[in-house]
C-alpha cells in the first residue's frame, strides 16, 4: 500500500489572500485565517468608508488607516478595533491631532491644531487638554501651565497678544491671581 505524501511545511505557512464581497456592498481584499480577516487587508464599505492595514481575528489591529465618508481620517495604531498607541487624526472641521491614544480617545502626550490656527501641545485625557501643556492662541496669546477638562486650571502663565503677563492660579479658564 502506498503511503500518502507528507505535508509540505512551507505550503502550510502560506498566506491566504482573497477578495470577498458582502451583501451590504462592502468588499474586503487581503489575508484571512480561519475565515476571519487576519494579516494585511483592505475593507471598503458600500458608502465609501475604508480601512487599510493590519487585522487580527476580524478586528483592526496593528498599523492602519481609516477614512470615513464625512472626511475623518485616522492613521496609526489599532488594538482590538480601537485607536490605541500613536496616531494622527484629521477631522472634517480642520482640527488635527497627532499623539497618543487609548481606548479610542486622545489620551497621553499630543499636539493639536485647530482650523483657527490655535495650537496646543501637552497632556490629553479623554480627548481634552488635561495635565501640563502650552497653548498658542490664534490671536497671539500664549498659556503655559496646568489644564483640567480642557480649561486652564492650576498654576500657569498667560501672556496676551500685547505682551502683558498674568502668572499664578487659574480656575475654570479664568485667572485668579
Amino acid at each position: 500500500m502506498k503511503q500518502p505524501d507528507k505535508i509540505n511545511p512551507a505550503a502550510t505557512t502560506r498566506k491566504l489572500i482573497k477578495k470577498m464581497s458582502f451583501m451590504c456592498g462592502g468588499v474586503y481584499e487581503g489575508e484571512f485565517r480561519e475565515h476571519l480577516f487576519h494579516g494585511e487587508g483592505s475593507y471598503t464599505c458600500r458608502l465609501g468608508t475604508s480601512y487599510h492595514g493590519g487585522w487580527n481575528a476580524g478586528k483592526r489591529h496593528g498599523n492602519g488607516e481609516h477614512i470615513d465618508t464625512y472626511g475623518f481620517k485616522y492613521s496609526g495604531t489599532w488594538v482590538h478595533d480601537k485607536k490605541q498607541g500613536t496616531g494622527r487624526a484629521e477631522f472634517p472641521s480642520g482640527y488635527v491631532y497627532e499623539g497618543e491614544w487609548f481606548d479610542n480617545k486622545r489620551t497621553g502626550k499630543g499636539k493639536s491644531v485647530h482650523s483657527s490656527g490655535t495650537s496646543y501641545e501637552g497632556d490629553f485625557v479623554d480627548g481634552k487638554q488635561h495635565g501640563n501643556g502650552t497653548c498658542l492662541f490664534s490671536n497671539g496669546a500664549v498659556y503655559k501651565g496646568e489644564w483640567r477638562n480642557g480649561k486652564m486650571n492650576g498654576k500657569g502663565k498667560y501672556t496676551n497678544s500685547r505682551g502683558a503677563s498674568f502668572e499664578g492660579n487659574f480656575i475654570g479658564g479664568k485667572f485668579q491671581g
